[in-house]
């Protein structure tokens, strides 16, 4: 595949906090979002048989398009809890609903798998999309199940943090009308694929938060079971609630936050951090009762400023360690990037 000079929205810290899309202008914002859902939609108007695509593996009739996504999630689950964890009564019992609650899907097209803004790549300037990424997720089924993978991550990736969607990103509504437009197909079963979206992402979870436990990451304690995913699975199926309400939405610019940082080996030292209200200050030394904390050695902290380490990698190889209020701390991205040179 040749290379594509081109900007990718970053997952952490999300988009709707930090890069490209943040940095855009409502106008640009929604460009970009158009552009994915067209993109989307394009995919699913793919003729699969005469591209040759077969190989993904065609579905029979009746539910089996739906069937056999729920029997793979099933032996995902399954594999999972093999190690040593919490029960997952949400899951299992969405993965039942689910079940119970197959339709006939209208069509089966190509599917990208993993449908969202932090996989395609957008042009400087102009905001044209001119790539879409991650196809290891791709499979033949129920194109629905993409609106509500595109619906939820979004959503995941703000308000599920507890950050603000950003100005000019369209809603739930205008975006699901926009993709009866753009394909000429009725969204029937919107609500089945918040379910199912919600499910897939929370055992994606369940995988990533086991793997950052092992790797000794700081992580809220019943983050295996009480999650973004868990919480909104609860909600929609009427189930109790697997633990205390998670972070609610919180606006930087209406708050006071501390952030204390740690530089550990040569050139070391410890600083901090002052946000009041948007207003960022740094201090030398040390707070008492900093919102959020971060530890990292000196020489590590310099290549995550030059660019030569990503952020995300130093962080999910224990390299650097967040600790608090981590939505915060998110919403804080480009103002440590200014002073924590």
């Amino acid at each position: 595949m040749n290379k594509i000079d081109g900007v990718i929205p970053p997952d952490i810290p999300p988009y709707h906090s930090f890069g490209l899309y943040y940095d855009a202008t409502p106008k640009q914002r929604a460009k970009m979002w158009w552009g994915c859902l067209e993109n989307i939609a394009r995919i699913h108007k793919l003729n699969w048989k005469a591209l040759g695509l077969a190989f993904l593996g065609v579905p029979g009739g009746g539910t089996d398009p739906l069937d056999r996504g729920l029997d793979y999630w099933e032996r995902y689950l399954d594999w999972v809890m093999k190690e040593q964890g919490e029960p997952q009564p949400i899951l299992r019992a969405a993965l039942k609903w689910l079940k119970e609650n197959c339709h006939v899907p209208d069509r089966v097209s190509l599917c990208w798998g993993d449908c969202r803004m932090g996989n395609t790549i957008y042009r400087r300037g102009d905001f044209d999309v001119l790539g879409i990424l991650d196809w290891e997720m791709a499979y033949l089924g129920d194109p629905e199940s993409e609106l509500g993978w595109f619906l939820f991550t979004d959503w995941q990736h703000s308000e599920g943090y507890g950050i603000p969607r950003l100005e000019g990103t369209p809603g739930r509504e205008e975006t699901i009308q926009r993709y009866e437009e753009l394909t000429g197909w009725k969204v029937k079963h919107m609500f089945y694929q918040d379910v199912l979206a919600a499910l897939r992402y929370g055992m994606v979870t369940l995988r990533t938060t086991k793997n950052f436990k092992k790797l000794g990451i700081p992580l809220q304690a019943d983050a295996e079971t009480n999650n973004p995913s868990t919480q909104t699975l609860a909600k929609l199926l009427d189930l109790p609630a697997p633990g205390a309400p998670l972070r609610e939405i919180t606006k930087i610019n209406d708050v006071t936050v501390t952030v204390q940082f740690y530089f550990t080996g040569p050139g070391g030292g410890d600083w901090y951090l002052v946000c009041d209200k948007g207003k960022a200050s740094r201090h030398e030394g040390t707070v008492e009762n900093p919102n959020a904390t971060m530890t990292i050695s000196a020489e590590d902290w310099a290549a995550i400023q030059r660019g030569d380490m990503e952020r995300m990698h130093a962080w999910a190889s224990g390299r650097l360690k967040m600790e608090g209020d981590i939505t915060l701390l998110m919403q804080l991205e480009e103002v440590i990037t200014k002073l924590g040179g």
